[in-house]
């Protein structure tokens, strides 16, 4: 293969990669992306078996669905959490530079890695949003 196809391929690769990955993520099947979207099934499905590559704005349609920007969807950038850079902010406003700094070295994580400490932070957060709410309550009752 000439090195141009070769980067095509590669880039096919991973936006189908990333697309299906992120639509698992959410719990999402082929017909509900579709039907957020407003593309077809089959089209989806072609794009997650790189039998097809979207247009810009198909690209775009899909990103905004998942949440991701359509840098990352695309290949050109390895930062999902980037659809809106006042999160990212936010983030260091709340967790501090050292934490940012923390989760750009571990870009390099295998993804398995990355799904293991990304559902540990989670259910942290769930848990702790879940004793905020029973911790509320009591104060409620105690007025």
């Amino acid at each position: 293969m000439a090195p141009q196809r070769d980067e095509k391929v590669a880039e096919m690769r991973v936006f189908a990669e990333r697309l299906r990955n992120h639509r698992k993520m959410k719990g999402w099947s082929q017909k509900k992306l579709g039907e957020i979207t407003g593309l077809g099934t089959a089209l989806i499905s072609q794009y997650e078996r790189q039998l097809s590559v979207p247009k810009i704005d198909t690209a775009e349609r899909l990103a905004d669905a998942l949440g991701v920007s359509v840098d990352y969807l695309l290949g050109r950038s390895n930062m999902y959490l980037v659809e809106s850079p006042r999160k990212v902010e936010q983030i260091g406003e709340a967790w501090g530079e050292e934490m940012i700094e923390t989760l750009y070295r571990a870009r390099h994580i295998p993804e398995q890695d990355r799904k293991v400490i990304t559902d540990l932070i989670q259910r942290w957060v769930e848990r702790t949003e879940q004793l905020d709410k029973s911790d509320n309550g009591k104060d409620d009752k105690e007025k």
